[in-house]
């Protein structure tokens, strides 16, 4: 939908997989619609990847807060834990959600 398109793009969609962000009404299946951005604001969901291996390119969706040296992936499930890591890259915005349970 045109209206989940709201600033500047690029824009790509994903598929959700898991259930680490249930508590944000993200489930999974669900189309994730992500503007492309390196850098997002302490509390953003975003997409993360880790690592930095140019041909493993698994990224992960996770509510982001930063300090000067690491950054903290919070999931929003209360059976899942916060991870603080140092090589990783952001890849975009969370700017949508299509839930697929209606479908």
């Amino acid at each position: 939908p045109k209206d989940m398109l709201k600033g500047s793009g690029p824009f790509y969609a994903l598929r959700a997989s898991g259930y680490s962000m249930i508590n944000a009404s993200i489930s999974d299946e669900d189309i994730l619609i992500i503007r492309r951005q390196e850098d997002v604001d302490d509390g953003d969901i975003a997409v993360v990847v880790l690592g930095d291996d140019p041909y493993d390119e698994s990224g992960t969706l996770k509510r982001v807060y930063k300090n000067k040296k690491s950054i903290m992936l919070k999931p929003e499930n209360d059976k899942f834990g916060a991870t603080w890591v140092d090589d990783c890259k952001i890849r975009g915005k969370l700017v949508g959600v299509i839930s697929m349970e209606d479908h």
